[in-house]
């Protein structure tokens, strides 16, 4: 238990700065009502004492009245604690939330490429939705509920010291072997989220996939799928919950046991006329208040296993560092810059080679043709270049500058890459050409717009930059969203630019629209053009060969196409897939 409210305030470690004043409010409220809820016994057992010694009248209707009055204050203030703690609960969690994408945005993309759209969902938006349940029901009750048991054991030992130290045993006997006990269905709920985690993950990728899936007829096999995640998820969630139920029965027969001695105990001192009818009422009412928090903490062990396994997730993942490490110590040179690339080698995976010791340079202001079949490494080199990955050997230079000792925000302002899927977003026509960036106005949006071919299209819009785009299901054409593609890289006005295999999947008479845009872009620009056809690097200067993660020719365009014996003019006279197979 402790260990698991250590993990919590870790995780949310800096965000209270900011909650001060409501932490403040939240704990007057809940001290003032813990202290009330103390106080209220007592007013009872003046009134028993106060009736059998056959008190006057007018002092039972005060204190009848004193009692009513405090337990309508005891309630407003519940209420209050319970706003303010839901209140604070989501403005923590959700200052971790962002956290967490932030540091998610960092990881590179091998991190992505290892967990599902459905596991990071369910890791940023599900567990932290349990952590702001695991603050609201745990947290919060869990403070308050041990302020009252100190509460009733300070009282019940200034009574009678025997009463006071019996609960106070029996408090700390009790918790001990509860805290061991918890620890029992840990691992089946650390399996349970992994299990709920493999489901949300396998949901997202069909239902990323669902075109292809009900096209090829695979829709028997994507249920046998889900049934399967469904089956593991009941498993684990069975397996832990029976477990824990015996673990909450277990501790509750202890409880009543020492509430049987408690009772005993108060009996006993009663009889010797060591203490009055009213303690006795005192102490039956004391333990009837210790109970519930004792027995809301046995039942919520449940959410305690939940909530750890939840809180190891989301520490797993914030303690995850990116491979690709943000550079602070050096700058680009402005303008157009060499590209080099210095005996590069890299693995996603070893001991498979992608790249295998690649050299070339690219001259400012030059574009470069990158020919190959498809696994050759081409779109590696990409994302090398916008940093995507490091080298596992070598070195990428911009300007002669190590990309690794660049500022990744650098590196992106600098270098632009458009490919042939294109990623739309839920929002505004703005917003996907911008990127939400407060610092790209209009004009130079709507300028962008026109010069690379899409005056038409936005002259259509009804609302202009402000017309809603459904993300994927925006109805666009493959063209349409190829050049909001050129824009959004043209807007950033970046000094390289990567086309990979940007043209691949257009008709010919949208191929000349996008060629024009092309144009364009490059101007002034050192550019890469990375493709399967020959259609599509007719502009360049220079053209590069690699096969299997090794460069077999680079030169000038010219030269390599007047050259009988080259590859690249083999690659003219009889076609790409006869010369590089």
């Amino acid at each position: 238990m402790l260990k698991t409210l250590e993990i919590f305030f870790k995780l949310t470690g800096g965000l209270y700065r900011p909650e001060r004043f409501r932490i403040l409010v939240l704990a007057v409220l809940m001290c003032a009502g813990l202290g009330l809820q103390v106080f209220n016994p007592l007013v009872i057992r003046f009134f028993i004492d106060t009736a059998q010694s056959q008190g006057e009248l007018g002092t039972l209707y005060l204190a009848a009245a004193l009692f009513i009055v405090v337990e309508v204050v005891v309630q407003i203030l519940d209420g209050g604690t319970a706003y303010v703690g839901s209140d604070v609960s989501y403005r923590i969690t959700n200052g971790l939330r962002s956290r967490l994408v932030r540091h998610t945005l960092r990881l590179d993309l091998g991190f992505h490429n290892a967990h599902t759209p459905g596991q990071l969902i369910e890791i940023i938006d599900g567990n932290i939705n349990k952590m702001s349940h695991f603050f609201q029901r745990l947290v919060v009750r869990m403070i308050g509920y041990t302020l009252l048991a100190i509460g009733v054991v300070v009282v019940l030992f200034l009574e009678d010291w025997r009463l006071g130290v019996a609960m106070g045993a029996f408090l700390v006997i009790f918790l001990s072997e509860h805290s061991v006990l918890q620890r029992i269905p840990l691992p089946l709920w650390r399996r349970e989220r992994r299990a709920n985690e493999d489901l949300y993950g396998f949901m997202g990728e069909w239902l990323d996939g669902i075109q292809d899936i009900r096209t090829s007829g695979a829709k028997g096999y994507v249920m046998s799928r889900f049934h399967e995640a469904v089956r593991g998820k009941f498993r684990a969630t069975f397996k832990a919950e029976v477990v824990t139920v015996i673990v909450w029965g277990t501790s509750m027969f202890i409880f009543s046991l020492g509430f049987a001695g408690a009772m005993a105990l108060g009996a006993y001192l009663f009889l010797g006329e060591s203490i009055s009818i009213g303690t006795v009422y005192l102490v039956i009412h004391y333990l009837g208040m210790v109970q519930l928090p004792v027995r809301y903490i046995s039942h919520e062990v449940r959410y305690f296993n939940r909530h750890r396994a939840s809180l190891e997730r989301v520490q797993g993942m914030l303690e995850t560092e990116p491979v690709v490490v943000d550079g602070t110590s050096r700058a680009i040179p402005p303008g157009a810059v060499p590209v080099e690339f210095d005996h590069v080698s890299f693995s996603y995976f070893q001991p498979r080679t992608v790249l295998d010791d690649v050299s070339f340079c690219i001259e400012p202001g030059s574009v470069l043709g990158i020919l190959g079949r498809t696994g050759s490494g081409k779109t590696t080199m990409a994302r090398l270049l916008v940093r995507l990955y490091d080298p596992v050997v070598g070195s990428v230079r911009l300007g002669g500058t190590d990309l690794r000792d660049v500022p990744l925000k650098e590196v992106n302002s600098r270098v632009a890459m458009v490919t042939q899927d294109v990623q739309l977003l839920h929002g505004s026509v703005r917003d996907n050409l911008a990127l939400f960036s407060p610092e790209i106005d209009d004009e130079r949006i709507v300028n962008a717009i026109r010069l690379l071919g899409l005056a038409n299209w936005y002259d259509a819009l009804p609302e202009g930059l402000e017309t809603h785009i459904e993300g994927a299901n925006a109805n666009l054409s493959a063209g349409e969203a190829q050049l909001l593609a050129f824009a959004r890289a043209y807007i950033r006005d970046p000094d390289v630019v990567i086309l990979d295999e940007a043209t691949s999947r257009l008709d010919p008479a949208t191929e000349a629209v996008i060629e024009r845009a092309v144009s364009r872009l490059l101007k002034g620009r050192t550019g890469l053009i990375i493709a399967h056809r020959l259609q599509t690097i007719q502009r360049v200067d220079q053209v590069l060969i690699i096969e299997e993660g090794r460069i077999r020719e680079f030169g000038s365009r010219q030269d390599l196409a007047a050259d009988p014996a080259s590859r690249f003019s083999l690659l003219l006279k009889t076609g790409m897939e006869d010369v590089l197979a």
